[in-house]
């Protein structure tokens, strides 16, 4: 991102909770996720959201839903020109084997910074006992990858059966705080007056 800087450790603007994944016997997997994000738009916007995915798989559906029960209208970028993935390309370069998967999304203030998301990936195909990670960037749709402010994340999706835990940033959470402990008040010394 530009400005560079040091990060100060965890704090997630974005955070995904996975709520239901359902393995399909066509290979394709459905998640279903709480999303949380920390900073939002003030204002409605087309959102550009790339999912880095393998090259033989599709997302078939990417649908949100904000929590006040109000669909956030998501459509594939168009076709023809392919302007998120293609700009997501040239800011990240995919591996040999991988492709950026591009949508719009349409933001309203009024959506708020709370979503259900329901995702369908075909060809879904991981090692036993494994896993996919998929990567997700979004910004403005007036904002370029390679040079401006985006968000990211990642959902992990598992194999079917898989015995994996996630670990999140910083190990997990938090430790809390402790208070500290208050000083003893110093002791008088000679005897107390009346």
């Amino acid at each position: 991102m530009p400005g560079g800087g040091t990060a100060k450790g965890p704090n997630p603007n974005v955070t995904i909770t996975p709520k239901t994944v359902i393995h399909q016997p066509n290979k394709t997997i459905v998640k279903d996720s709480d999303v949380g994000v920390g900073a939002v738009q003030t204002t409605t916007a087309n959102i550009k959201i790339a999912l880095l995915i393998l090259a033989n798989q599709d997302v078939a559906v990417l649908a949100i839903k904000s929590k006040n029960g109000t669909a956030v209208p998501v459509s594939p970028e168009n076709q023809a020109t392919k302007p998120v993935s293609t700009n997501a390309a040239a800011a990240f370069p995919p591996l040999a084997g991988q492709k950026w998967a591009g949508f719009i999304a349409k933001y309203q203030t009024s959506h708020g910074k709370k979503f259900d998301t329901h995702i369908e990936l075909t060809n879904f195909d991981p090692p036993a006992n494994g896993f996919q990670a998929v990567t997700l960037i979004f910004a403005h749709d007036s904002s370029d990858f390679r040079f401006d402010p985006y968000f990211i994340a990642n959902s992990v999706l598992p194999a079917q059966g898989s015995t994996f835990m996630v670990v999140g940033p910083g190990g997990g959470g938090k430790s809390p705080k402790k208070k500290p402990k208050k000083a003893p008040a110093p002791k008088r010394r000679g005897r107390s007056r009346r």
